[in-house]
């Protein structure tokens, strides 16, 4: 049979995990703070990129957005509601007073606590170390985002300009550009 002290540590195993629910939750909104700011970022520099950027810089900058929208979805399904359970019912505890012939005994029913607690402790784990996964990989995204968007930005600034062609029907010698 259990005691208080027993059923305390479980239920500060299963606090834990409340917690860490929580926290999980705020870095997500962290996470999806960055992920919105980088995005709005390159959508800024998108002309620029696209526009004068060699095709390296471009195809750089389609592998960043790429990896945002990625990690975008990744941190949105983190952030999704899921199927949570909670330590014991307590309606369900009352109508088993009811159909017992006789009151259970404080340890029998710590005992039972104890097993609906660890029951809900395991259940959430598992949905946490779900949440926290997916926020891994959007993390892991959003770094190779930054580099491929930092490389995209890098190959527009120093990309050389754009020759344009000679007009139809004029034959032109070909065009040097002084290197400085």
């Amino acid at each position: 049979m259990a005691s208080d002290s027993q059923y305390a540590v479980f239920r500060a195993v299963y606090d834990e995990e409340r917690e860490r629910y929580s926290e999980l939750i705020s870095r997500g909104k962290i996470y999806l703070t960055i992920c919105s700011f980088f995005v709005g970022g390159l959508a800024f520099a998108f002309s620029d990129i696209f526009g004068a950027a060699s095709s390296g810089a471009v195809a750089l900058a389609m592998l960043a957005i790429f990896f945002f929208v990625v990690a975008f979805l990744l941190i949105i399904m983190a952030l999704g509601v899921y199927e949570y359970e909670r330590p014991f019912d307590p309606e369900e505890v009352i109508k088993e007073y009811e159909r017992a012939v006789t009151a259970p005994n404080d340890a029998s029913f710590l005992t039972s606590r104890i097993v609906d607690t660890a029951v809900a402790t395991n259940h959430n784990a598992t949905i946490n170390d779900w949440r926290a996964r997916l926020l891994q990989y959007a993390s892991l995204l959003m770094f190779v985002g930054v580099l491929a968007g930092a490389g995209a930005v890098a190959g527009a600034i120093y990309s050389p300009p754009p020759v344009e062609p000679p007009a139809a029907g004029v034959v032109s010698a070909p065009v040097y550009r002084e290197v400085t």
